[in-house]
């Protein structure tokens, strides 16, 4: 499985964690909204293509950012299968997807790995 999304940056804005950063944006069909760690990796262009996969990419270096986490679960089974969004956690850093995402599965890890979308 792998989710490539061309995703257009409306705002960032500062985060309440001194070096964070929220992003918001939107792509086809897609809203997100993720957390971006001023010391990690920085978003220049306002045009970005979100990727989520399986396995982690061949070659690293096109890549502004690239981890591996899980989707993050409510503890009430009734609550997550209503939500809907998605949200992976990946080292902590949140990545928000509105409307959920039907093809990720809880408890298998992902990589959300972000380029310039102008690669």
């Amino acid at each position: 499985m792998k989710k490539r999304m061309t995703i257009t940056i409306d705002k960032i804005d500062k985060g309440l964690i001194k070096g964070q950063l929220v992003a918001e944006g939107k792509g086809k069909g897609v809203k997100v909204k993720f957390d971006i760690i001023e010391n990690l990796y920085n978003i220049k262009d306002n045009k970005i293509i979100i990727e989520i996969r399986e396995t982690p990419p061949a070659k690293l270096d096109k890549y502004i950012f690239c981890g591996h986490g899980y989707e993050v679960v409510e503890p009430k089974a009734d609550a997550f299968k209503e939500r809907n969004y998605t949200i992976i956690s990946v080292w902590g850093i949140l990545f928000r997807f509105e409307p959920k995402l039907s093809d990720i599965e809880p408890n298998k890890k992902y990589y959300i790995c972000i380029k310039p979308a102008s690669q």
